[in-house]
């Protein structure tokens, strides 16, 4: 996912000007919480800038009680 998001990126950016013919660079920022910092270096790899953040709300703060109760359980990380 990333690796293919960086690589389309690039193919539509001035670094790639002779097939683009773009004028825009671009910057790869992540977006990593906390827990997940020890398994994020590949992100570096890929030229991506790493920054660690919280998840951005308190799952309490949530009004509709269906997505509190639901969204601790959803996807791969929850409301992480």
């Amino acid at each position: 996912g990333a690796a293919v998001l960086a690589h389309s990126i690039h193919l539509s950016s001035i670094r790639n000007f002779a097939q683009s013919k773009s004028y825009y660079d671009y910057k790869l920022i992540v977006f990593v919480h906390p827990n997940a910092r020890p398994c994020s270096d590949i992100f570096e790899e890929l030229g991506y800038e790493i920054q660690i953040r919280d998840t951005p709300f308190k799952v309490k703060d949530i009004q509709s009680e269906w997505l509190q109760e639901h969204i601790v359980k959803s996807g791969c990380c929850g409301e992480k």
